[in-house]
């Protein structure tokens, strides 16, 4: 929830993201009358550290810029974590439902700026949005389920040094996975697909049909992802998918992004 600054507190962040240097001045200057902090940039290489060393409370983005386009776009900005709205030339009527499924708070034509300043004020004012963050919790439990040690050993690393409080526990296939959280807390699932005993797949499948676990966040994260398997769970917004072989900062910031989210 975005809220004005005459309720007290710091101003809150604004993220513009445009290749337009004028147009993200003019918009900075119109944001900047509501009483919000505005960042602003044009560079795709600038936005994750933007992201990440400013946590803005909206990000305001053209749908691509030189460098990111599109779905990577869509992906960078990670709007389970923080409110976002696409002022864009492009129309973005084909990419509504997933736009939706994202939770990404909606899109305006560059023509109507005014409609996107209305938009700007019902989100300062708005009482059914929360704050979208990391929840700043003591711990936070993430299973890693993958038959490679070497690979587990990766990921935990990887958390671990970024993650505060993360608690990593391990599992080698599906049916070591379901007992391990029939036994104790899961805020995170982390799964490969190719697996001996109960695969990745079955998996999948088995907890969303436990309506404990229907809503359990999960990383899909493999090189054996089909487009079978993308359209099977294509309506599941708990579930990200993501490509072996990945970088650290991948898997962290998707870890985040799910984190963030509503726990099951």
């Amino acid at each position: 929830m975005l809220r004005n600054p005459e309720e007290g507190g710091p101003k809150k962040k604004v993220l513009v993201i445009d290749s337009h240097e004028d147009l993200r001045q003019l918009l900075a200057l119109r944001l900047e009358v509501l009483g919000l902090e505005v960042l602003e940039t044009g560079r795709a290489e600038e936005i994750s550290d933007l992201l990440l060393g400013h946590s803005p409370d909206l990000v305001i983005s053209e749908w691509s810029v030189p460098g990111l386009q599109g779905m990577e776009m869509l992906e960078a900005l990670g709007p389970r974590e923080r409110n976002v709205l696409f002022y864009t030339e492009e129309s973005l009527e084909p990419f509504q439902d997933l736009l939706n499924r994202s939770n990404v708070q909606g899109w305006v034509p560059k023509k109507n700026r005014s409609d996107l300043i209305e938009k700007v004020k019902a989100l300062m004012v708005s009482k059914k949005m929360v704050s979208q963050r990391l929840k700043p919790e003591s711990e936070r439990h993430i299973l890693v389920i993958e038959d490679s040690a070497t690979v587990r050993g990766f990921v935990r690393l990887a958390l671990v040094r970024s993650i505060p409080g993360c608690v990593i526990r391990e599992a080698e296939d599906g049916r070591a996975a379901l007992s391990e959280m029939a036994q104790k807390k899961v805020d995170l699932i982390i799964t490969d697909l190719e697996m001996p005993g109960m695969d990745g797949r079955t998996f999948l499948r088995a907890i969303r049909a436990n309506a404990l676990l229907k809503k359990k966040p999960v990383m899909v994260l493999s090189g054996s992802i089909t487009p079978d398997l993308l359209s099977e769970f294509k309506d599941d917004s708990y579930m990200w998918f993501l490509e072996k072989p990945s970088t650290t900062q991948e898997i962290v910031e998707i870890a985040r992004r799910l984190l963030g989210d509503g726990r099951a």
